[in-house]
């Protein structure tokens, strides 16, 4: 059967067309869409009292179109939304809706984030795009909007902000770098660490602040942190006046949600004093060693014997040439009474004269003990 032909004109066809896919789009979008029209029309220029008609204004305009994604936003009922006036949605700060809407009724559009209340009087962040509607006089009737609700992306600012915070006050050189190598953020005992202000070292490289023979160091620490996420490395550092320093660096990797790289964290700790104390240290035992072996190469070269007692009698130290002449390790004889080893050993009287002997000379007494030769 043929399509029976329609007997309204083609002009008033295509309004209807229009008009129904604007209301598909108006009740399908996924941003809070809503019309607000006054009870009667104003005249909005100089010449009328704005802060009267406001009175008028929060009072006589009313919400007479609204789609369910507004609604859903507010955790409305369209019941409950219809014929809400700005002093409804503004309740809670009446100022800050005043100055919103007078700011809007004078440009004719408004872009705005609002901290707005649902029905329930929970708080709701609202990003928002507002035009007046006019009558064919000029007049204002009332306006429309398009909104969304930030309140996910305002409470993710706070606590990034709180967190950045954080860790500009803390004590631990703490930055934060793109996958380029660039400083995002750097809190001030970081940038103090390396003698510059944060704000002069965000966008700089951070091959900058490392000195060149450690930059083959650092390459190397970067790709095993790809590897492990974490990794801990120390490098001298150049500071901004070209002096050196030692740093103790942590970097650890930080990936979005899908896993992908987007830069990594750098805590650091200035560790000059320690590296200059075992510097001094190292230094001080290398010479301690070279004095001993000065010691040792004159002491084992003596042709006399000697040997070296604790106040009990106990051989701790011997040289060479004692040693020799009973042909015995030091291994053998360190740590032994000193009546015990080879040289006295094959005279029993002999050994408790050098135990008489060595109890004198502990108590400061002179002690002699006289042998074969002697």
């Amino acid at each position: 059967m043929p399509p029976q032909k329609s007997d309204r004109p083609q002009p008033e066809l295509e309004l209807l067309g229009n008009q129904s896919r604007l209301e598909a789009f108006f009740s399908q979008s996924p941003d809070g869409f809503f019309f607000m029209m006054l009870d009667c029309p104003i005249q909005w220029d100089d010449s009328v009292d704005k802060e009267a008609l406001l009175d008028y204004v929060f009072v006589h305009q009313r919400i007479t179109k609204v789609n369910a994604a507004m609604l859903a936003q507010y955790r409305a009922a369209e019941e409950d939304f219809m014929g809400l006036t700005p002093t409804d949605f503004f309740a809670h700060d009446v100022k800050t809706g005043r100055q919103l809407w007078r700011e809007m009724f004078d440009r004719g559009r408004l872009h705005v984030e609002t901290c707005e209340r649902r029905l329930d009087g929970t708080s709701i962040w609202i990003e928002g795009d507002y035009s007046c509607l006019y009558d064919s006089d000029g007049k204002l009737i009332g306006h429309f909007g398009i909104q969304c609700d930030i309140s996910k992306r305002k409470q993710d600012e706070a606590e990034l902000k709180q967190i950045n915070t954080a860790l500009s006050h803390a004590v631990e050189g703490i930055s934060r770098l793109n996958v380029q190598g660039h400083y995002q953020m750097v809190n001030q005992a970081y940038a103090n660490a390396v003698g510059y202000q944060p704000d002069e070292m965000i966008g700089m490289e951070w091959p900058q602040t490392v000195h060149p023979d450690d930059l083959d160091r650092l390459m190397a620490a970067y790709q095993e942190m790809l590897t492990t996420g974490k990794v801990q490395v120390e490098a001298r550092g150049i500071r901004k006046d070209g002096s050196i320093f030692y740093k103790q660096l942590t970097m650890i990797a930080i990936y979005d949600p899908q896993q992908q790289l987007t830069g990594h964290y750098c805590f650091m700790k200035d560790v000059s004093e320690r590296v200059q104390h075992e510097a001094e240290r190292n230094a001080a035992e290398a010479e301690l060693r070279q004095s001993e072996q000065k010691f040792r190469a004159i002491f084992d070269s003596m042709f006399q014997f000697i040997g070296v007692l604790t106040p009990e009698g106990i051989l701790v130290e011997g040289n060479q040439t004692a040693f020799s002449a009973v042909a015995a390790e030091r291994t053998d004889v360190i740590g032994k009474p000193f009546w015990e080893t080879p040289w006295w050993s094959h005279s029993p009287p002999l050994q408790e004269k050098l135990k008489v002997a060595i109890a004198k000379a502990a108590s400061r007494q002179c002690a002699t003990v006289r042998t074969l030769g002697s």
